[in-house]
């Protein structure tokens, strides 16, 4: 039986990432030091809009940005094995979330963690959020909150075809009074 040759491949594959080398500015169109942390990751990866890819969505704090970005970037066959407050699965559905979740929420997110495989690309993330328009059957009460969550995406072509998500809603619906705290 013989041994699988680990060492022979992560060489080949080292030379292969140093042997050409190519300017951060050329590949990415900046020199953000968010795409400089790996470079090698960063140009093999099949997210061409690194962590914007999770935020945009949700950070433009506007609708029609939001509408507009969904638009963009979510392929015609896009489905949402994830959909929230009530939307429709696919396209429209998901352009109509982002498009609600930023009228009613003013938010910082932040990725923490990315994890690429095949065709999916997973990101880690926290948000802080303020309540600044209608959600559900509550105008707007200034409360901010805190949340985690994960998301991924199925990317083909640069386009998103599949979306899944979990995230803590119950902190959002304690924070608008919705739902009464745990345990008090």
């Amino acid at each position: 039986m013989n041994a699988f040759p680990w060492p022979a491949l992560l060489r080949t594959a080292q030379h292969q990432a140093t042997a050409a080398p190519i300017s951060l500015q050329h590949f990415c169109g900046t020199r953000d030091a968010d795409y400089s942390r790996n470079i090698r990751t960063k140009i093999m990866s099949i997210n061409p809009y690194g962590d914007r890819l999770f935020a945009e969505f949700y950070t433009c704090n506007d609708p029609d940005v939001a509408a507009r970005l969904a638009q963009e970037r979510l392929a015609d066959d896009f489905v949402d094995h994830s959909p929230v407050f009530g939307a429709t699965p696919d396209k429209a559905g998901f352009t109509r979330s982002v498009s609600f979740i930023n009228s009613a929420f003013r938010q910082d997110y932040h990725v923490e963690r990315t994890i690429e495989q095949g065709d999916t690309v997973v990101a880690i993330w926290s948000a802080n959020g303020e309540h600044v328009g209608q959600f559900m059957h509550v105008a707007p009460t200034g409360a901010r909150f805190r949340l985690k969550g994960i998301t991924a995406y199925a990317l083909r072509d640069g386009r998103i075809t599949a979306h899944w998500e979990q995230f803590d809603v119950l902190a959002i619906l304690m924070a608008l009074g919705i739902v009464p705290p745990l345990g008090g």
